[in-house]
């Protein structure tokens, strides 16, 4: 599963969750900015963001990585 914690206009966060094959999640409407400052995975949606996005930081020993800021956020606009 993959979590990530968005911010959005006015400073409101909101938390939204992500499933392989599934669109990429789009909790507001699109008239509202967001940005991605959290975006945790594990399963085979931490697989599917290891072998999609090349040069990630990121580490093989743990079941979660997490990752912060501009680097959650480009993930989290690039999900296929």
């Amino acid at each position: 599963m993959l979590d990530a914690v968005l911010k959005v206009n006015g400073g409101h966060k909101t938390t939204v969750n992500w499933h392989i094959g599934e669109p990429r999640p789009r909790h507001l409407s699109i008239a509202a900015e967001e940005r991605c400052i959290l975006l945790q995975a594990n399963g085979d949606e931490l697989e599917h963001i290891l072998s999609n996005f090349q040069n990630i930081p990121s580490t093989t020993m743990h079941d979660v990585v997490v990752w912060t800021g501009d680097m959650a956020d480009f993930i989290y606009n690039n999900l296929v």
